[in-house]
Parts: C-alpha cells; structure tokens; sequence
C-alpha cells in the first residue's frame, strides 16, 4: 500500500433541499486487460475524468509490480493482486493475471478493510470523507476458472460486510443473469442473486459493457444515492467499456442532548438565601482539603439553584426570534397596518 502527500483536491459538496448537506464523488470501474505496460493511457484517463475512487479489474500485477511505478499523484493506492493458492491446484499456472486495483482520492481518508476478507479477488476498503460518514467501497474480479469455490467465497465476503452505505464494483463474468427480472440459468447464477438480494444490494449497471453483455457491474445498498450512471468508452485497449457511477452521501446532522437554562429572573432569592444560612459550614468543611471544600460549596450552591431557581430545557438550535418575529411585534404591525387600511 502506498501513501502519499496531502490532496490539494477538496470533495464536491451541495445541500438538498437546502438544508441537508452532501458529498458528491465520482466513481469508476472497468477491466483493464493488463495494466503494466498502460501506465502512461491510466495516467491520461484520471487527468480527462477526475475520478474520486477507480476500481480496475484484471491489472495482471504481481509482486514485481511497485506502486510507486503507476500510482498517480493525491491517490492512495489499494490492490489485490492474484495468488495460485486462490485457486484449486492446476487451475492456473501463472501469477501476472487477474488481480483488483483501488485508487483513492486522498481527501475521502481511505483505510484497508478486513472483515470481508476472503482468499479472493474481492478488496474491502472504507472512506471517510467527512466526521460521522462512512462508506464501504468493494472491488471484484471473478474468473470463470475455478467458479463454484471461488464464488463461494465472494458470496461469504458479501455476507460478512454492512452493506447499507456500500459500493461494489468490478467485473463479474456473469453473461446470463437477467438484471432486470433478477434471474440466472444456472445454480451459481442465482445463488449469487441471492446472496445480492439477501444483502439489500441493487446491481444499476443497465447498459452492455462488452458485446451484448453486462459484465462490469456497480453493486450499491442505496440505490437512491446514486444520481447518474453511465456506460462509458473503454479504457486503453481494453474491449470491456468502462463504466460511471455518480453517488451522493447524505452528511447526518450531529445530534445534541437539550441543555437546561436557568431563569434566574424568576428565583425565589428569599428561601435560597435562608437556606444558604442553614448550612453548617464548620461541620461541613471540616478535616478536608481546599480542592474538597470548593468541591462541597459548589455542590451545595448547585443544589439550592435547582431547588429554588426554574429552568427549561433548550433543544439545539433554537434562538430568540428577532424583535420583528415576536408575537407582539408582529401584532403591533398587524393592528398598524389595520389601522392604515380603515383610515384610507
């Protein structure tokens, strides 16, 4: 995994409604069909479109692949490149194939994410672009090689993730599921259709993304966050179209707990002070401690302001009105304005 400077880059951020804010970001993800000798065309491609994440399938990495080779500037780098031992003995005899790549913009504070974690091709991370908002964005490539035990284990690392504020992109070789009526031919179509359904996903990829068929998916547990998605020109050399996605993350409001306000215009002085005189201060303040008998006073002052002073409890966010709002300004205006009408 590679770091790098602070991003200059900011998120893009709107109100709904004019009231509840957002975060806008762009998300790509297409197949590159190898991306070693494309460093140069990925370059160009994030220059033209600015993505905020970019999801890549089959980066045909190895370890012999550096990040710091193709990692472009303000991005953090995560990949998961493939391993044999992914797959049954036999099935592949090389290691430069395959492979998931993740590019995140350094302003959404991108974290590795482990609990989906399976021996697959399938990468977890989370961003957190501002306090309070948290989504998780998942990258997959599934080969036809192998594919009752890998989707097994891509169909468990689904299970395992909170899939409300989620993304999964990738390209998924599924050329016979039906997205529209949700129906597949086989037994691992549908139990991957189940497995989407079980975890309230929503696959909104409506478009073909090679020849006439949907390969290249966006998954999302909120399908109303999405503002636009589109099929794009492919990547490079690549035959698989790339694909965008425009998601909107609702910013939550913070909470706060009302808070009392004391009316000490309406406090019962005389009985706070004759109970202030009661009080045996010897008794009280003796055999401790200047910090203990400051802390004995101030309890004791407190608990005579509850007893003998009202209060009332404020929520968050409210204020006195301006004099021109208040009922008996606004009155006068009215009567004012009466007066005006009968006159003339």
């Amino acid at each position: 995994m590679s770091t790098g400077h602070q991003s200059l880059n900011k998120p893009c951020i709107s109100q709904v409604n004019g009231s509840k804010e957002t975060i806008n970001l762009k998300v790509f993800n297409f197949n590159a069909q190898g991306l070693k000798n494309k460093f140069p065309q990925l370059n160009d491609f994030i220059h033209e479109n600015d993505p905020d994440i970019l999801v890549i399938t089959e980066t045909h990495f190895d370890c012999n692949v550096l990040d710091s080779e193709f990692k472009p500037q303000d991005y953090q780098v995560f990949r998961k490149d493939r391993k044999l031992e992914f797959y049954t003995e036999g099935t592949y005899s090389q290691l430069d194939r395959g492979g998931v790549l993740i590019l995140v913009k350094l302003f959404l504070n991108p974290v590795p994410y482990d609990k989906g974690d399976v021996d697959a091709e399938i990468l977890w991370i989370t961003i957190n672009p501002r306090p309070r908002v948290t989504w998780l964005i998942g990258g997959c490539y599934r080969t036809e090689e192998d594919e009752a035990q890998i989707l097994e284990k891509i169909n468990k690392s689904i299970d395992s993730i909170d899939t409300q504020n989620c993304l999964l992109l990738g390209d998924f070789n599924f050329r016979k599921i039906d997205w529209n009526s949700q129906t597949g031919t086989s037994t691992l179509e549908n139990s991957f259709i189940d497995t989407i359904n079980d975890n309230c996903l929503t696959q909104i990829v409506t478009d073909p993304t090679r020849g006439n068929n949907i390969l290249d998916l966006v998954f999302v547990g909120d399908p109303a966050l999405v503002e636009k998605v589109s099929v794009q020109p492919p990547f490079s050399t690549s035959d698989h179209s790339s694909v965008c996605a425009h998601v909107t993350c609702p910013v939550p409001r913070i909470s706060r707990a009302p808070r009392k306000v004391y009316l000490y215009s309406k406090g019962d002085y005389n009985s706070f002070n004759n109970a202030l005189g009661d009080v045996d201060w010897d008794s009280a303040l003796s055999s401790r401690n200047i910090e203990e008998n400051w802390s004995v006073y101030t309890d004791t002052y407190q608990s005579l302001v509850d007893l003998y002073v009202p209060h009332k409890m404020v929520r968050p966010g409210d204020r006195h009105k301006p004099p021109w709002m208040r009922y008996k300004s606004v009155e006068k205006g009215r009567k004012a304005k009466r007066y005006r009408w009968v006159k003339s």
